[in-house]
């Protein structure tokens, strides 16, 4: 009998709850942080977008769901176009990115480190400053297309900039290590055996 009350102090004692807390305390500074980071500023944003008014009387919040309807219908052309260029740019990077993360997994033998380097390598330059690179290389009379219509190889008003091309292309840029490295860790851990 002397054992279990003893048990029963030790359950009630407050080591016992620091273990149980333990947990919740460690989360609290993260999660502390995502709420007041995150989930204010979109609580901000749901509330500010079901307002209605105008600048000079002023708003007020009224529950007005119609602001998604009326935005839908005014931007409907753009959201369109945000989809088609995503899902290109997404089926771009796959396209690209799982050959080459098959090859880097099965094929590249010692030299894996090296590729696996050649992809991160642009996260450690700007993105501002490679935008601003391809910007360059790319315009109407920078050094790949200047040449070209230098030498009537090219129409004088043919452009790359400001075309869906571009866009897709950037993103797929842009995008195409954070699709190939989860695919390279996958198949990676995958059995050579079932490959």
């Amino acid at each position: 009998m002397a054992g279990g009350e003893e048990a029963l102090k030790r359950r009630a004692s407050p080591v016992g709850w620091g273990r149980v807390l333990a947990p919740y305390l460690l989360v609290l500074p993260g999660g502390g942080w995502m709420l007041l980071f995150f989930v204010l500023p979109i609580v901000a944003l749901l509330i500010t977008s079901l307002q209605s008014g105008d600048f000079i009387m002023g708003f007020e919040f009224t529950w007005n769901f119609g602001n998604y309807a009326r935005g839908l219908t005014l931007y409907a052309v753009q959201y369109l176009h945000a989809i088609e260029y995503g899902g290109s740019a997404t089926i771009l990077a796959l396209l690209v990115a799982y050959p080459a993360a098959y090859w880097i997994a099965f094929r590249a033998g010692p030299r894996k480190s090296a590729y696996l380097l050649a992809v991160l390598l642009p996260f450690f330059v700007s993105f501002v400053i490679r935008t601003l690179s391809w910007e360059t290389l790319l315009s109407d009379r920078g050094p790949l297309l200047g040449p070209l219509k230098a030498a009537s190889l090219l129409p004088s008003g043919f452009h790359v900039l400001a075309t869906p091309v571009a866009v897709i292309g950037g993103l797929t840029y842009t995008f195409l290590p954070f699709m190939l490295l989860p695919i390279y860790v996958t198949l990676q851990q995958n059995d050579r055996r079932l490959t």
